[in-house]
Order: C-alpha cells, then structure tokens, then sequence
C-alpha cells in the first residue's frame, strides 16, 4: 500500500455511505438528497450519511489524481499521520468517532448503547446483532428541529403518568404502585423496579398488554383532541404505526424533549431514547451497538436492555441553548472520543484552526475555501473532509450564510 500511495498534509475530500432505513425521509423531505445535491430516488428513504471508518459503511478519501482509498486502509497505512501519535496510541489506530447527518420522518426504536463492559459481553456473545464491543455515547445536535424521548421521567412524573391512564396503572397493578411508593428504595430503584415491571409483564402477558393499549386509547379518543396532551397525540400515531407495543408507554414514562437549531443533547451509556421526528448532526465513538426494545420490527432484546438501562433521573440537559446568537459553539461532552464545534456565519468570515490531531469537517450550508501551504481550495455544500493530524494549522474562509460542523478530539481527554 505505501508503495502505490504517500500521505500529504492536506485536506481530503471524503465521499461517503448513506443508509436507507425504513424511518428515513423521503422524496422533498429528505434533508440528505439536498444536501449531497442528487435527486431521490421515488418512495427510498434517505435516513443516515455515515463519515468515518466504521467498516459497515467506511467513507473514502480522494487522494491526489482522483484515485479513491477507503479511509480505514487509509488510517491502517499511516495512523500517526491521519490521528496523530498520541490518538493513534490511545485508540488502537483506529478513527475514535463516527460522525453522522440523520434525517427521521418516523420513529425510531426505543434504545440504549451500552457501556464499553457490556459492549464487549454483548459482542461475544452475539456478534451478529451486536458487531461492535465499543461502546456509543453520542450527541445529536438539532439541524432545525427534533423530537425526541430522552430518560426517564422524576419519580413524581413518573407515578403521575401511571396513575393518569386506567390502562397503565390496571397493567401494572395498583397494588404494585402503592408498594413502591410506600418503600424505602431510592427514586431510582422505585423506577427501575416499576418499569422492569411493565416490560416483562409485556412480554410475559402480551393480552394483556394488548387490553391496556385499548384502553390507553379509548380513554385519550374519550377527548376533544384540543384537549389532548402532545404525549397523547404521540401515543395515537406511533399505536396506528405499531399497534400493540411496549415502546408505546415510554410516550407517558420519559422525558419529551424538544431540541430548536443548533440545540444538542449528550446521550452517554444505558440512556434510553428514541428520536421521533426531526433533522440532526450526530456524533458518537466508532460504534453501531444498538439494544432494542420497542417501536420496531428489527431484533428487539428486551432482556438486555433491562440489564443495561441507567435509571437517572435528572432533567434533560439542553447543550448550547443559545447557539443561534454565536458564530461559533463548542459542544463540550464528556466522552472521550469526539467533540462538535459548529460554525454559523451572517457575513463571509475566516477562521485559523489549530487541527492537534484528526479532524473531519461538515459542510451543511454555504462555500468554504480552506488555504494551506499557501494553496486555496474551496469546497461547496455537502462537502466533507479529513484534515489529518499532520496538518497542524489551516485557514478556512466562509462565505456568507455558512453553516459547517467540524468534529474532532478533546485535548483535555
């Protein structure tokens, strides 16, 4: 390989993989067609554009001449070149992150990503359905707006909810939520303990689950829909989708976020979540370690996602609430393996990037020209680009009204 190619410091431009699950946008709606400026194919979903090295779906780099490398036989060929030393040393010579642009017109699954411990555990003992043993905190930043169900809701929320619905609370036994409010155990525990629960029961008793769903619906089709709560519309649309499912109470039992432009929220191991509708930047270590355990008709593993859920019952963190008065916003995450900067500019401006190690920069909006060793290249919309290690500093040049995301390494970790 070293014989046929040679490693510069300059910008490659990367091509990359999209992924058509069901839940993606299709036809005008599809955000990633526009973005990358080809034309949708008729009825295909357009869900995913994966960046990276991940080997379901590895980008490819351009190098000189046009001739075209797979960006981890790349990274293979020169790790300290591409990730720099000490990145290359940390993560094994392989590309920490996997960034990606994701576009959902429906629901997806109720999931978690578990732990690097469990990744491992999970990976051996089922490496079809789980072919990674990493693990996958990540953070989704809004592109103009998401919808998401994220954590589980306080343990007054949380018994609230239940105690709202005939159906729930009947599902669950009244008897069982008295004694779980009279016990000593944590909020955490009483939740933990409810929702195990209900989702055992679910799969223990599916007739029965199947009569709470009824009732659930009878009870809020009981009310004028102006008096209907936003959960409550989401229950009536993901039941006409899915029918008789446990992700359906996860509507009344977490957190109902909603995320404006440029808002992000981390997601870190055992977080249970599903996106439900909306255009988003996501970022998260090099994995596609999934458990699911509801609201899809791929592999569900309920038993593991019991095993691996964290039961925190904080309020959801908005990241960066007040991106849209800054030019520049840093999305400060506690993983390791990745960091967002997102760049926004009114008029034409120009950055100096300090580039320490690999970065892969995101062009969503505008022109940019990058200018190193005294050449300037420009890149248009849907560009996207590997600035290896090697390259220490760069100059980049905005035109007016550019949006471009750059992910790379925090120093501090």
């Amino acid at each position: 390989m070293s014989e046929e190619i040679k490693i510069e410091p300059v910008a490659y431009l990367l091509k990359n993989k999209i992924q058509n699950y069901e839940w993606g946008a299709r036809g005008n709606e599809a955000v990633i067609p526009k973005l990358l400026g080809i034309k949708p194919e008729e009825g295909k979903p357009y869900a995913e554009l994966w960046i990276g090295a991940h080997p379901k779906a590895p980008s490819s780099a351009v190098l000189s001449g046009g001739k075209e490398i797979s960006l981890n036989e790349l990274i293979d060929e020169f790790p300290e070149e591409v990730l720099g030393k000490d990145v290359a040393e940390k993560f094994d010579g392989k590309l920490p992150f996997l960034l990606k642009v994701l576009s959902a017109s429906e629901a997806l699954s109720i999931q978690a990503h578990p732990d690097k411990a469990k990744a491992g555990i999970l990976h051996q003992k089922d490496p079809k359905n789980y072919p990674d043993d990493n693990h996958k905190p990540e953070i989704a930043i809004a592109l103009d707006s998401l919808k998401a169900l994220v954590g589980f809701k306080p343990l007054d929320k949380f018994l609230k909810a239940v105690e709202s619905y005939g159906g729930l609370k009947e599902f669950t036994g009244g008897k069982i939520t008295d004694e779980i409010q009279s016990s000593w155990l944590s909020d955490e525990n009483k939740v933990k303990s409810l929702y195990e629960e209900i989702v055992k029961k679910s799969v223990s008793h599916p007739d029965e689950l199947k009569t709470a769903v009824e009732k659930i619906k009878t009870e809020i089709l009981s009310r004028e829909p102006a008096l209907r709560t936003e959960e409550e519309h989401l229950f009536l649309e993901l039941e006409k989708q899915y029918g008789t499912d446990v992700g359906l109470f996860p509507v009344f039992l977490f957190n109902l976020v909603e995320l404006k432009e440029g808002e992000g929220i981390f997601l870190d191991a055992g977080i249970p979540h599903a996106y439900l509708k909306g255009n988003i930047i996501e970022c998260m270590a090099n994995s596609d370690n999934v458990v699911r355990a509801g609201l899809t008709p791929k592999f569900k593993d309920i038993d593991s996602l019991l095993e691996i859920l964290s039961y925190n019952l904080h309020p959801v963190e908005i990241i960066n609430s007040n991106s849209q008065e800054n030019e520049e916003n840093v999305y400060r995450v506690p993983a390791r393996e990745f960091e967002i900067t997102r760049w926004k500019f009114k008029e034409d401006s120009s950055r100096v990037m300090d580039n320490s190690s690999v970065s892969i920069l995101l062009i969503l909006e505008g022109n940019i020209s990058v200018e190193l060793n005294g050449k300037k290249v420009s890149y248009r919309k849907g560009d996207s680009l590997l600035i290896p290690a090697m390259v220490k500093e760069l100059k980049i040049y905005f035109s007016k009204g550019s949006l471009v995301f750059r992910a790379s390494i925090p120093k501090s970790r």
